[in-house]
C-alpha cells in the first residue's frame, strides 16, 4: 500500500487513509472525532464562515479537511454572513481545530503506510502498562 494514497485518502475524508491501511478502529475514531468538530463548528454558522476570502487565515488551516472543506465552501460560497461575530469566530476555531488534527491523522497515515510506525503503535500507552521489550520472552 502506498503511504501518499493513504495521506490523499485521509485529507479527503478524515480516517479514510487509515481505512485504506486497514486499521479500522483508528479509522473511524478518526472520521468520527474530526467529522464532529468540523460539523459543529459549521452548525453555528450553517458553514458560512468556511470561505477563503471571508476567513483568510482559518481557511488555511479548513482546508487540511479537504473534502470537507471543499464541499462546504462549493455550497455556501454566495451566502452571506449574518451571524454574530462571536459565533463566526466559535465557529472558525472549530473548523480550524478539526483541520489542524486532521493534518495529524495526515501524518500518521504516512508515517504507518511508509513502515515508519508498527500497527501496535499505540500499545501500552491507554492502560499505562508498558510496551514489551523487543526480544524479551
Amino acid at each position: 500500500m502506498k503511504p501518499t494514497v493513504a495521506v490523499l485518502l485521509a485529507w479527503l475524508i478524515p480516517g479514510a487513509g487509515h481505512w485504506y491501511l486497514g486499521l479500522r478502529q483508528k479509522a473511524v475514531f478518526y472520521a468520527l472525532a474530526i467529522t464532529a468538530l468540523f460539523v459543529i463548528g459549521g452548525l453555528l454558522t450553517d458553514f458560512r464562515h468556511v470561505n477563503p476570502t471571508r476567513h483568510e487565515f482559518y481557511f488555511w488551516a479548513f482546508l487540511l479537511n479537504g473534502g470537507e472543506t471543499l464541499g462546504a465552501w462549493l455550497a455556501t460560497q454566495h451566502l452571506p454572513i449574518e451571524e454574530a461575530m462571536f459565533r463566526v469566530h466559535l465557529a472558525c476555531l472549530y473548523t480550524g481545530v478539526a483541520g489542524l488534527l486532521n493534518l495529524l491523522v495526515m501524518i500518521d497515515a504516512l508515517l504507518f503506510g511508509a513502515g515508519w510506525l508498527a500497527a501496535d503503535h499505540g500499545a501500552g500507552g491507554t492502560t499505562g502498562e508498558a510496551a514489551p521489550a523487543e526480544g524479551a520472552a
